[in-house]
């Protein structure tokens, strides 16, 4: 119980730290002044002032059952500023020192911050998007990495526990709280709201150049792009659209290729599974709108016919427990990709997949028999939390823009 506690203070929840060597923001009345001459001179950014922070620890085993739930109000008074860097640097107000390697950064749109802490201890890193709720707190929530989580709790972890951290943060001043209504626009920001998104989906890089998604609407001739998780963009096109599946293949911009994904093809698996085989279904659980991956999560599923709904013969039918999104991606054991979900999940119990052969015809890049397993041994693949930090450097989003 005591490396449980140690586990959920304050200065675990937020990393490592190191004391001030540039400016002393402990003083609140210095930094109330400070935010009173800033706003006079120029607009203060939503996210820019003092803080109360508040947060939830769930702890989870490695069933996905929750163990332990604990609520911590008002812990500390933070004071989020703009850096020289463009970022904004988060310090203590209680005298506390200054947490190393945490800190916020603008997203794509007016109102949205990239919350980003790294472990040094662990050489690990966890990130979210933080938004207004329209009660004026600053939310978001993130995983911790396992291997932090195993160093803070020490005896008391067990593989496969993790841990996710909700954030709820009160604005103390200046006291009137931001809106996501009232959050003004900025030229540079109507210019980018006026490009519309048409729509955004899960993709996945099969090598550094080629990539597979599935459109809810016809994409042939649109302008798509690819999106990381912190936001960086990288320009695609077209290769070949789908109607009747959705199912879009992309070709990135010679300037965005992803190098260290290496330029062969995933492996993917040659023929449809057997009736009954376990296979792995990885997705993303991402709320309406977000504008880069967050969330993974990984779940079981078994083949439950080798044909579709309607009896065609690319694709196939999985049975799954799980709240999978429409572009959802299949893997054998072997980690050889098995196919893409084309259904908007319907049936929440039944999901139909486009079976990945048919795409290395429609690809036509490199022969199905020069693709070679992928190099994690035995140990690794029973690993959860492996196999997922293996996939997920592939999974992207792809948006579709006018």
């Amino acid at each position: 119980m005591k490396a449980l506690h140690l586990f959920i203070t304050l200065a675990i929840v937020l990393g490592n730290s190191i004391f001030l060597d540039a400016q002393d923001w402990t003083n609140r009345s210095d930094c109330e002044t400070y935010l009173k001459a800033l706003e006079h001179a120029e607009t203060l950014n939503p996210i820019e002032g003092i803080w109360a922070m508040s947060y939830d620890v769930l702890l989870y085993n490695q069933r996905d059952k929750l163990i332990s739930s604990e609520a911590y109000e008002f812990v500390a008074e933070l004071f989020v500023v703009k850096e020289d860097d463009g970022q904004y640097g988060i310090y203590d107000l209680e005298g506390n020192p200054a947490y190393l390697d945490l800190g916020f950064e603008s997203a794509s749109l007016p109102g949205q911050y990239l919350f980003n802490v790294k472990y040094p201890d662990t050489k690990t890193k966890a990130g979210a998007e933080a938004v207004f709720g329209e009660d004026g707190r600053l939310l978001f929530d993130y995983r911790k990495p396992a291997e932090q989580l195993e160093l803070e709790m020490g005896r008391s972890y067990r593989e496969g526990m993790y841990a996710i951290f909700d954030h709820k943060w009160l604005k103390l001043f200046p006291e009137r709280a931001f809106k996501p209504s009232e959050i003004a626009l900025s030229a540079e920001d109507i210019v980018e709201e006026e490009e519309n998104i048409l729509q955004t989906n899960n993709a996945f890089l099969l090598s550094e150049r080629y990539g597979i998604a599935v459109s809810s609407e016809s994409s042939e001739n649109a302008n798509i792009r690819i999106v990381d998780e912190l936001g960086n963009e990288s320009p695609a096109s077209t290769l070949v659209y789908q109607n009747e599946t959705g199912l879009l293949l992309f070709e990135l911009e010679a300037a965005a290729i992803h190098k260290e994904l290496g330029p062969d093809l995933f492996p993917m698996k040659k023929r449809v599974s057997a009736l009954g085989e376990d296979l792995v279904l990885f997705f993303m659980n991402r709320g309406d709108g977000a504008k880069i991956p967050n969330n993974y999560q990984m779940s079981s599923a078994s083949l439950s016919s080798q044909l579709g709904r309607k009896g065609e013969l690319d694709r196939f039918m999985v049975e799954s427990k799980s709240n999978a999104s429409f572009g959802s991606f299949l893997f054998d054991d072997q980690l050889h990709f098995a196919g893409i979900e084309t259904t908007t999940n319907a049936d929440e119990d039944l999901l139909e997949f486009f079976h990945s052969p048919k795409v290395m015809e429609l690809l036509a890049r490199v022969a199905a028999d020069q693709q070679e397993d992928i190099d994690l041994t035995s140990e690794e693949r029973t690993k959860k939390e492996a196999i997922a930090d293996f996939l997920k450097k592939r999974v992207f989003l792809l948006q579709v823009v006018e």
